[in-house]
């Protein structure tokens, strides 16, 4: 059996464009990775969001309250609801880490590089035990001053959030061989 193609194609002319076009499509291409420089170097961006009511119904909560990340990704914080703030917990932070916060309803982002445990609150709503945890690389290193410190902040809300969440990390660090 043979097969033929009668179908011939010819190949339209380059594509030429005028310096104009090109240095237009170069700022265009400049302005995407400034926005998301992340994107072309293969980092991950990650989200934390404020809420009075988290998805999972529980109040003045933040989503995900622990957060798994490798050194070098960056977490958007942001809100659901109006209110809220993020600042770390800068008793704690792991060794070469730098303090992050943001003022109430300003998102922010922040670039974890140092591992480590980093604990963090929103001003307004700490007393209502609204805290959380990023978890970055070997997250154990300044685990043992996290609960320390993380156990004598004053409050029953916080006493149980700090309960709940620190039992959650070390479930995490039991099922990655950490701990």
């Amino acid at each position: 059996m043979t097969f033929s193609n009668s179908h011939s194609h010819t190949l339209a002319s380059p594509l030429v464009l005028s310096r104009r076009h090109s240095l237009l499509l170069l700022g265009m291409g400049a302005s995407v990775l400034a926005l998301r420089p992340s994107a072309l170097l293969g980092q991950t961006q990650h989200s934390v969001t404020a809420h009075n009511r988290a998805p999972d119904g529980t109040q003045m909560a933040f989503a995900p309250a622990i957060l798994r990340i490798r050194p070098g990704e960056s977490v958007r914080f942001g809100h659901a609801d109006r209110g809220h703030s993020f600042q770390s917990y800068d008793d704690t932070l792991p060794d070469g880490a730098r303090s992050f916060g943001g003022g109430v309803g300003e998102t922010i982002d922040v670039t974890f590089r140092a591992e480590g445990t980093y604990g963090y609150f929103c001003r307004p709503h700490q007393a209502m035990g609204m805290i959380g945890f990023v978890l970055v690389g070997d997250f154990t290193r300044n685990l043992a001053a996290v609960r320390a410190a993380s156990a004598a902040r004053p409050g029953p809300m916080i006493a149980r959030r700090v309960a709940e969440y620190m039992g959650e990390i070390d479930r995490i660090g039991r099922a990655e061989g950490l701990i």
